[in-house]
């Protein structure tokens, strides 16, 4: 196909200039155009697996098995060609407003998995009533660790046994209120999001902090960046992002807490943002 050799011959010519000999901006353009542009191509090559997955459950004559053509043919691992097949199928079939983003460039493949993984935790139905909001709202505007904390609250929302009282969470404020106490410290009042607590109750289950250490570590956190590290002072570095830290069941006792929102009240000693 022309069109794919042009693409190639396209790719060869910014490829023959070395990276060094650009400018400070060139290079920033360059990343950020690549960097979209792979993305779209990724949703392309998804496009195309699930289109190819059609075709071979359908026909008897020996067409080729997606994730068998992605290993012997593209490469990929036994494990990547298998989840690729399978998230190309759940993009086509069940989100078509992810995939537009995606073959649009204004999402990541790490924010479509995303949400091919809330297909898997909440069913199509509630996604497809959540997707425009989580793409639209959410993943054009940030990196997927907001989503992926966003569905992971929405996953622990919707456990058995976690009372949601819509109404009542809608009515809150998020205000935040420091009050001065004798001089001496500050009580510390105010409200978590379902998201926001879930990340504490993390935090300190992983770590063994106290709930004023996870306030602290995430306050700390917030300050140096999006993306840096969390370490609750005493416990292990931390990532949002992190597929590692396990979601902790909670007790009956606090799911309802978590799931509603948070109060607390808590008289913070002198403590270091790290």
């Amino acid at each position: 196909m022309k069109k794919l050799k042009d693409l190639v011959s396209a790719v060869d010519v910014l490829a023959m200039q070395a990276a060094a000999s650009r400018s400070d901006a060139d290079l920033e353009e360059m990343i950020q155009v690549c960097a979209r542009q792979s993305t779209r191509l990724q949703a392309l090559v998804a496009e195309h697996v699930a289109v190819m997955a059609d075709r071979q459950a359908g026909d008897a004559s020996g067409s080729r098995e997606p994730a068998e053509f992605l290993k012997k043919k593209c490469h990929y691992s036994g494990r990547e060609a298998a989840a690729l097949s399978r998230d190309a199928q759940v993009l086509k079939q069940s989100l078509p407003v992810t995939r537009e983003a995606l073959k649009r460039g204004e999402v990541t493949w790490s924010h479509a998995r995303a949400v091919v993984r809330a297909v898997d935790q909440l069913g199509v139905e509630e996604v497809a009533d959540r997707e425009a909001h989580w793409i639209g709202e959410v993943a054009a505007q940030r990196g997927p660790e907001r989503l992926q904390r966003l569905i992971r609250a929405r996953v622990y929302e919707s456990a058995p046994g976690a009372t949601v009282d819509c109404a009542d969470r809608r009515r809150r404020t998020r205000e935040l209120k420091l009050i001065l106490r004798d001089n001496a410290g500050y009580d510390v009042r105010g409200y978590l999001s379902l998201e926001e607590g879930v990340l504490i109750k993390q935090i300190t289950a992983v770590s063994g902090a106290t709930e004023l250490d996870a306030v602290m570590s995430v306050l700390g956190h917030w300050l140096h960046g999006d993306q840096g590290p969390i370490r609750a002072p005493g416990g292990p570095r931390l990532r949002l992002a992190a597929d590692e830290v396990a979601a902790v069941p909670q007790e009956e006792g606090g799911r309802r807490g978590q799931a509603a929102g948070a109060e607390y009240s808590r008289r913070p000693q002198p403590a270091a943002c790290v």
